[in-house]
């Protein structure tokens, strides 16, 4: 039997963990903006670090290391880097794996992409339509990022 009493100050918390991404059409599939290897394949994304590929006990996300899966807390953080792309796609994305988060968003190890917003008639709204089939599509992006609790009033 686990003794409760010495977890101590422990916070315990059990929810999903949503975040905003966007991405770039490439060959009609899903791709990452920053790397340029791995597509999503049915609206989800297994992580792997091309910087330690040789290495089979570095697993994404790690410490000290840029692999993952990145998503941002708010759209705010979200266009600041990434504006030409956020204008055409942005998605909501729920971590599945072991997750590493930070002020402005996490990186996680395996990601789903849950909803996503699409400008009209862009490859990438082409590519989440063909390859997110379990996500909703909104065409309100700002009704989509408040549902999610991902707008500039959330607080994480």
């Amino acid at each position: 039997m686990t003794d409760f009493d010495s977890l101590g100050d422990a916070d315990i918390v059990i929810k999903d963990l949503f975040g905003l991404r966007t991405f770039k059409a490439v060959d009609g599939k899903l791709s990452s903006v920053v790397v340029g290897t791995g597509y999503w394949e049915d609206g989800m994304c297994d992580a792997i670090c091309v910087s330690h590929k040789d290495d089979l006990d570095h697993v994404a996300p790690a410490e000290g290391c840029h692999c993952g899966i990145y998503a941002a807390y708010t759209l705010r953080l979200l266009v600041t880097q990434y504006k030409e792309e956020a204008e055409k796609i942005i998605a909501v994305v729920k971590a599945t794996g072991t997750t590493i988060t930070g002020d402005d968003g996490f990186k996680t190890r395996q990601a789903e992409v849950v909803a996503y917003w699409a400008a009209d008639n862009t490859a990438e709204e082409k590519a989440c339509d063909a390859h997110c089939p379990d996500a909703r599509r909104w065409f309100d992006r700002d009704l989509m990022i408040a549902i999610f609790e991902l707008d500039e009033r959330s607080t994480k």
